[in-house]
C-alpha cells in the first residue's frame, strides 16, 4: 500500500514539474483592477509617443486586444499580422471599439524573470505570449471565434 502511494505521489510530482517547466516559456499577464482601466488608458493616450502600439482586430470588425510596448526599454513584444497604431485618433477609435468586449481587462505583461514588458487592453483568452529570448516576447493570437449571438459571444451588439 505504501508503495502505491509513493508511485502516485511521484507521478503527480513529475506532472507538476513538467507543467511548471512548460509554462516557464510563456509571458504572464497580471490583471489590474477593473476600476482603473479608464485611468490607465487615458494615461497611455497622453503618453502615446512612449509606446509601440499594436491592435488585434479579431473577429473581423472587433478589437480583442491592444498591446502597448514601451519604447525606452531594451525589451520588445513582437506581433504578427496585428494592426500597427500610427496616431492618437486611431488609438482612440480602437479603444472605443474594444469596450464592446465583455472580457475587457487591463493587464501588465511580464516575461522571464518577472521582467516588465508592457501593457495589454483586451481579453486574455484571445492571446498568449511566447518567450523568444530574455528581451523578446511574441504575442500569438488564438483567433477564437464564438458564434454570433451565442452565450459565449464576447461582444455587445
Amino acid at each position: 500500500m505504501e508503495g502505491k502511494k509513493f508511485i502516485y505521489g511521484a507521478v503527480i510530482g513529475l506532472i507538476g514539474v513538467l507543467f511548471v517547466s512548460g509554462c516557464a516559456n510563456q509571458g504572464r499577464l497580471r490583471a489590474l483592477p477593473r476600476s482603473g482601466i479608464a485611468a490607465a488608458v487615458e494615461d497611455i493616450k497622453k503618453n502615446y509617443d512612449e509606446f509601440v502600439i499594436h491592435a488585434n482586430e479579431w473577429p473581423a470588425g472587433e478589437v480583442s486586444a491592444i498591446v502597448f510596448d514601451p519604447r525606452e526599454d531594451n525589451r520588445t513584444i513582437q506581433t504578427d499580422g496585428w494592426t500597427r497604431v500610427t496616431s492618437k485618433e486611431q488609438l482612440s477609435k480602437l479603444v472605443e471599439r474594444s469596450k464592446r468586449n465583455i472580457y475587457l481587462q487591463f493587464f501588465k505583461i511580464y516575461g522571464p524573470n518577472d521582467q516588465f514588458f508592457g501593457y495589454m487592453l483586451g481579453g486574455a483568452r484571445y492571446v498568449f505570449f511566447q518567450t523568444i529570448d530574455t528581451n523578446t516576447l511574441k504575442v500569438v493570437s488564438t483567433n477564437w471565434t464564438p458564434t454570433y449571438g451565442s452565450r459565449y459571444d464576447p461582444f455587445r451588439y
